[in-house]
């Protein structure tokens, strides 16, 4: 059976108004590698992309900041969930990780022809509670399962080479510990855009309800159309300055359902600011 993921029901998530291409990533960075034992015999091996928006694409990436993904899905950005990461992590830690065995990923992309070699990390049972703490938080499972694993690089598509490479990478590292660095990763920040008018409008409207609970997409009916609405409410998501729910009670023990937003109380003499630009 062909394995699922959450692309192949992308029609779905746009339905429930998930951007499947901003999902939040938290990570464990380990010790970098350097070259892994001089595992690297030419720099002609490596691939490298020229596409700007697959910057991560760059030959041999366990030399610089290598990491094991602890958790993809959240969604919102990492880095505006931050509080909330360190209290489900609250009391966790993990000292080192296992090397089970190396293997390989095809490329994804019909225009980039390399393969991806990846270290797949033992599941011992503390890695497995870091990750089921965090899936506490709102998320999608892109894939199914957990199965970690750190990228080692990005090697030219070539049978011959792959083979070689996978060979002695587990012949050096195959059962070896990797200490994992303190503190955790939350991946690339939000995007700073600049705030647009329509944001501005959709903010002030909000802190001009004065409600003490979410914001249905409801309230906004007559003041924008629902594709410009969901459009400018995920920048302000984005950037922090919103939250989003998705169903609930209330203060009076109401269920409330479908999807609300939340102005970010610890931004809110920055968001009244903003509102009184002109």
């Amino acid at each position: 059976m062909k394995q699922l993921n959450s692309h192949n029901f992308e029609e779905v998530y746009k339905k429930l108004d998930i951007n499947l291409d901003t999902l939040g990533c938290v990570m464990l960075d380990l010790e970098p590698f350097g070259s892994m034992g001089g595992i690297v015999r030419s720099s002609q091996d490596l691939y490298y992309s020229s596409n700007p928006d697959r910057k991560w694409i760059k030959g041999w990436v366990a030399g610089s900041v290598p990491h094991i993904t602890l958790l993809y899905g959240l969604l919102d950005n990492a880095h505006n969930w931050e509080k909330h990461i360190e209290a489900v992590l609250d009391g966790w830690k993990m000292d080192t990780v296992e090397i089970d065995h190396i293997g390989y990923f095809e490329s994804p992309y019909e225009d980039e022809a390399y393969y991806c070699l990846v270290a797949h990390i033992k599941v011992t049972p503390e890695l497995m509670e870091g990750h089921n703490r965090l899936e506490f938080l709102p998320h999608i499972n892109t894939f199914t399962g957990y199965k970690p694993h750190m990228t080692i690089g990005y090697i030219k598509k070539d049978e011959t080479l792959r083979e070689d490479y996978l060979k002695r990478l587990n012949d050096f590292w195959a059962g070896k510990k990797i200490t994992v660095k303190d503190g955790i990763n939350l991946g690339y920040k939000p995007k700073d855009k600049p705030m647009t008018d329509t944001q501005r409008v959709m903010l002030k409207k909000m802190l001009e309800w004065d409600r003490e609970y979410s914001y249905p997409y409801s309230h906004f009916d007559n003041i924008l159309d629902i594709k410009t609405l969901k459009k400018e409410m995920r920048g302000l998501i984005s950037g922090g300055y919103v939250e989003i729910c998705r169903g609930g009670m209330n203060d009076d023990g109401e269920v409330t359902g479908g999807t609300g937003f939340y102005l970010y109380y610890e931004r809110l003499d920055e968001i009244k600011k903003l509102t009184k630009k002109d």
